[in-house]
């Protein structure tokens, strides 16, 4: 293994922690599956990935946490969430998981796997956003939930059924 391939292990892995821990709030078992089947084949094409740190000596490990530092940080990170960027996410969110599951009782899975890909292009668009109100404080979240159920009741008193 090399410095290069144990930064793309680690850049892989992350990327589908972060990925599981989006699936875990949605709770969404069958994207956790495939998740956890996609971090199974990656720790399968880097066995020993996870050991390489501990066969260097301490030098080579300070050399690889800053060349890892340094790659991690020349991605540029996303747009910090902010409440409005929240709103937007979660508005969208719950009106696919909402069609998601009107498909799913309908047994139409072609259909249920479709609006999985716009959440997963919907994840992707908005990174972290699930992650927006564990950093509020309760008086925040409070106020939050109160404009998410003011926008809720808006938009079923425009709704035409």
């Amino acid at each position: 293994m090399t410095d290069d391939r144990y930064i793309e292990y680690v850049c892989q892995y992350t990327e589908l922690k972060r990925q599981q821990e989006m699936a875990v709030i949605a709770n969404d078992i069958d994207r956790l599956k495939k998740i956890q089947t996609e971090i199974d084949r990656l720790n399968a094409k880097y066995p020993r990935a996870a050991l390489y740190p501990l066969l260097l000596s301490e030098p080579e490990q300070v050399r690889l946490y800053q060349k890892l530092r340094n790659d991690a940080s020349a991605t540029p990170p996303p747009p910090p969430i902010t409440e409005e960027r929240y709103i937007e996410y979660i508005t969208q969110y719950n009106t696919l998981r909402w069609e998601q599951g009107a498909a799913a009782i309908a047994n139409d899975t072609e259909r249920v796997k479709a609006i999985q890909k716009k959440i997963d292009q919907l994840n992707k668009k908005y990174p972290r956003a699930s992650e927006y109100p564990a950093h509020l404080n309760e008086a925040e979240k409070e106020r939050l939930n109160q404009k998410l159920q003011e926008l809720q009741t808006l938009e079923k008193s425009n709704d035409p059924q």
